[in-house]
């Protein structure tokens, strides 16, 4: 430490302990009596700290001093004003999915300043008792003591730090972290935001689940590539959210108007109901003897009509028969002559596809399947999508072996690229049938479930061999 760098550290003044570490401070300048926090380090990458003092983007504190001395950094940065959300959790705060991806978004915009570095930048330690929520409703990440950059050459973290449950499986001396670690660290603070407790508690139902299973796989690999993608698919779940929300309010307003129409149905019944019991009681208020007429008179034109009906009804029975018997007469000549026809056009059908089979297997080009898939047909655009299908396997094969090598090109390597790359060549031939495979194997002429049973075991069978073949070739 020069002269100069001492006088400008004296000028800050402790105030008090911020937390129970001794070496964060509450600190004031005692010209300008700004506050600020003192920190001082003894594990660091002075690296990280000049990229974020050239940053100077409000998401992070601003880097007011960064001195070495004797094996140590001291930090001298703003104080940020607010909560940590761990301080809310604490005191049962609750936040709904929206909160929770306002919260990702905001991380991730600042996060991606550290990872679009070169070599990037990753934080390693995104937790809620390192987020400050301030007045204005917006996310400061007050820590960066575990940020390292990212070394290309490197299998694993010189130093493993981090902390339990937010820290991803690479933290743990597996392999090197990246800013896929960051990723994982965002879906464990994304699940605990929205359940107050971690996954292993039980995991978190509802729109978002699938990305918060998506950041925290244990391989790096299976995750989101990068904070856009994971940015993108909590916009998605938003939008899930919303649009059932929208369906439940129309089912509830669907469900008030269909009470009122069953509520006007049950009024206009009771209406109706007491006018028939007002018509019975005036008619039992009528003389009996015009009662008894009226009776009378009724019985009478009830009887009349009872058999003028039945007359009417079994003149009709005699011209519905008699009409039955011509209508079947008729229909069964209709019939002869459909039938007729019918077989006609059934000779000609079979005609012509007995043409048409003829034709195709003239057509037939007996040597096709002698081809990968892909190049039987001679067209050309499916011959194109084969050879790109086909260097996407060597591709990934090769990238594949490069990273379980540890990036070094040595029999681990040829081993896992040969092993991986024939095992794919030989599922795309057996399934393809290449040079009629399929039907040189043992039990493949039976019926379609026993062919596609013994395919799946032909399958497995090859992996074997090739697995075999890889640990033979690595050694191991």
């Amino acid at each position: 430490m020069t002269l100069e760098e001492q006088s400008r550290l004296s000028y800050y003044r402790k105030i008090a302990d911020i937390s129970d570490h001794k070496n964060v401070e509450l600190v004031q300048h005692v010209e300008n009596s700004r506050i600020y926090v003192r920190k001082i380090q003894t594990v660091y990458d002075r690296r990280v700290y000049e990229i974020l003092r050239e940053l100077k983007d409000p998401f992070f504190p601003r880097i007011e001093e960064c001195i070495e001395d004797e094996g140590k950094l001291i930090i001298v940065e703003d104080y940020i004003s607010g909560e940590t959300l761990q301080a809310a959790l604490d005191r049962g705060k609750a936040f709904s999915l929206k909160q929770t991806a306002d919260f990702i978004e905001q991380i991730c915009s600042g996060l991606e300043l550290l990872h679009s570095q070169d070599p990037p930048v990753v934080h390693r330690d995104i937790k809620p008792s390192n987020l400050i929520l301030t007045d204005h409703g917006n996310l400061r990440l007050i820590d960066c003591n575990a940020a390292r950059q990212f070394e290309k050459n490197k299998t694993m973290d010189t130093v493993l730090i981090g902390t339990q449950g937010y820290a991803a499986p690479e933290q743990y001396g597996f392999r090197q972290t990246d800013p896929r670690t960051d990723i994982y660290s965002l879906g464990i603070l994304a699940h605990v935001l929205l359940t107050g407790h971690m996954p292993q508690a039980g995991l978190y139902k509802g729109p978002g689940t699938e990305v918060i299973q998506k950041c925290i796989q244990l391989d790096p690999v299976n995750r989101y590539a990068d904070l856009n993608q994971l940015r993108t698919a909590w916009q998605e779940a938003v939008k899930q959210k919303e649009a059932l929300c929208q369906r439940e309010e129309k089912l509830t307003d669907w469900g008030k108007g269909a009470d009122s129409q069953e509520e006007g149905r049950q009024e206009t019944e009771n209406a109706a109901k007491r006018e028939t019991e007002g018509a019975v009681h005036q008619e039992s208020e009528k003389p009996e003897e015009e009662k008894d007429e009226t009776e009378v008179q009724q019985e009478t034109e009830d009887v009349t009509k009872r058999e003028e009906q039945r007359a009417a009804y079994h003149e009709t029975e005699r011209l519905s028969e008699r009409e039955k018997g011509e209508g079947e007469e008729q229909r069964f000549g209709e019939n002869t002559v459909k039938n007729e026809n019918r077989e006609k056009q059934k000779q000609e059908s079979w005609n012509e596809k007995e043409e048409e089979n003829i034709t195709e297997e003239t057509d037939e080009k007996p040597h096709n399947l002698d081809l990968p898939p892909g190049f039987r047909t001679g067209s050309v655009w499916k011959m194109l999508a084969a050879m790109a299908f086909y260097f996407g396997m060597f591709y990934f094969a090769r990238d594949v072996g490069f990273e379980n090598s540890g990036g070094v090109v040595n029999r681990v390597f040829w081993g896992n690229f040969i092993g991986l790359f024939m095992t794919e060549l030989g599922w795309v031939l057996l399934w393809g049938n290449f040079r009629r495979i399929q039907s040189r194997l043992p039990l493949m002429n039976g019926n379609w479930l026993l062919k596609y049973g013994m395919l799946v075991l032909y399958s497995f069978l090859w992996i074997s061999l090739m697995a075999f073949v890889c640990v033979a070739i690595s050694g191991i």
